[in-house]
């Protein structure tokens, strides 16, 4: 019997190489991958016409992993269907496909709806890499498109202050906080990005879709201050100290892990679950953040030696590619790394344990790192490069490329004999 795809045996596939499965009922129909020399991977659907003296059929469906291969599977089935009852399946596709981007690419002078500017905004926040675009396509497709799918029909020209207020006030009406405000900014953000949009060559896409936009409608909402939460909190030495020995006992070793990891360097939960097991350099005592949250460069960072111990429990003997922080449950074939969702509900439930310490979250450690990093005696400058804080002035943005790793090391030094006097290992004071 042939030997199915999966999605390890498709990363793993070697560059010119190809590999297929055949389609069910079993035929001379199959599901080809090809993996390109460039590095890119192909689905194509395959079909031999030898017997009947033709070329064969091959069809492309998509590129991996954008498209999965399950997708990848129902559209071959599709295919093979189609095929088999069109010798010329191939040349009907092609002239499908001619018709369909003619249609595409026609000019229209009708403007789009606010949903095609939500979704081309937020395509391209997905094009630069930008890690915001999962969260506003959620606040668009619960607040905007399923609530209020009437709004979201209108040209995007036509929506006033009004209808961005009625979407707000039936947030206010189930209760929503936060969200609230977010959604307002990612309209308003939505509609700036519209009014570039039809007359920039670098935004516009090739489909003749374009809004007329002139004004913001949502510009003049102002937001609910109430419903932002005041971030100041520090955690002081002493709650860490019942923090950092309380996790290994409440909580399961990955988020006991990622805790201790976020005291030793004051790195996002978000940086940190985007690791893989490569990214971590245990021999050197570094982690190399590829794609960190803000839109700073990738950098290396120094991992103290209680980072490292925690680093090197966790890692053991796993594979390179898998991620570093490895979610308990998958729900497909690959590995998938933590979310921050999760650990928030595992924080909590953590944290109604602890006595003595104020309410926290994980996003409190970044914040606090930095404020002790200070009375340890580090300065900013070196405080803002260990946690890829935005320089923003000209000369560190575009002149200066000095990686400061020395500088960086000899601050996480500091920085673990002041955890290890102050945290891990207060020193008790004597009696008179």
């Amino acid at each position: 019997m042939a030997k199915q795809l999966s999605d390890t045996r498709i990363s793993n596939l070697k560059r010119g190489k190809t590999a297929s499965e055949r389609l069910h009922p079993a035929g001379s129909g199959s599901l080809l991958v090809i993996k390109k020399a460039s590095g890119v991977i192909e689905f194509y659907y395959r079909k031999t016409q030898k017997s009947l003296g033709l070329p064969d059929i091959r069809i492309k469906i998509g590129n991996y992993p954008e498209v999965t291969l399950t997708e990848a599977r129902d559209a071959a089935n599709k295919e093979s269907v189609r095929a088999s009852k069109n010798p010329h399946h191939k040349e009907t596709v092609e002239i499908e496909r001619k018709i369909e981007k003619a249609k595409i690419a026609a000019p229209s002078n009708q403007p789009g709806t606010l949903k095609e500017l939500c979704e081309a905004y937020t395509k391209s926040l997905r094009d630069d890499g930008k890690s915001s675009a999962k969260n506003n396509e959620n606040y668009f497709r619960l607040n905007v498109f399923d609530k209020h799918p009437d709004i979201a029909a209108l040209p995007a020209n036509a929506v006033t202050t009004e209808h961005v207020v009625e979407i707000l006030t039936t947030m206010a009406e189930r209760k929503v906080t936060t969200a609230l405000n977010r959604t307002r900014d990612a309209l308003q953000a939505a509609f700036n990005f519209g009014m570039r949009f039809d007359y920039s060559p670098t935004l516009r896409l090739k489909d003749g879709l374009k809004f007329f936009l002139e004004t913001n409608p949502v510009s003049r909402i102002p937001k609910e201050q109430k419903f932002e939460r005041q971030l100041d909190h520090v955690i002081e030495p002493t709650e860490l100290n019942v923090i950092w020995h309380s996790a290994p006992e409440y909580l399961n070793p990955t988020y006991s892990a990622t805790l201790r990891v976020l005291i030793c360097t004051g790195m996002h939960p978000t940086e940190l679950y985007r690791l893989r097991v490569s990214d971590v350099n245990l021999t050197e005592g570094s982690m190399y953040l590829k794609n960190p949250k803000s839109e700073n460069m990738p950098i290396l960072v120094p991992l103290n030696t209680f980072a490292q111990e925690e680093l090197r429990l966790l890692i053991g003997e796993r594979d390179p590619s898998e991620p570093l922080f490895k979610a308990r449950q998958n729900f497909g074939e690959l590995p998938k790394p933590c979310t921050d969702t999760v650990l928030g509900n595992n924080v909590a439930k953590f944290r109604s344990k602890l006595k003595g310490v104020e309410h926290f979250t994980a996003r409190d450690f970044r914040r606090t790192v930095k404020t002790l990093m200070g009375r340890a005696g580090i300065k900013k400058d070196i405080r803002d490069r260990l946690q890829n804080h935005s320089l923003g002035d000209t000369s560190s943005k575009h002149y200066d490329r000095y990686d400061y790793w020395p500088e960086k090391l000899a601050a996480a030094k500091v920085w673990e004999e002041w955890l290890l006097e102050n945290v891990i290992n207060p020193k008790k004071t004597q009696p008179d």
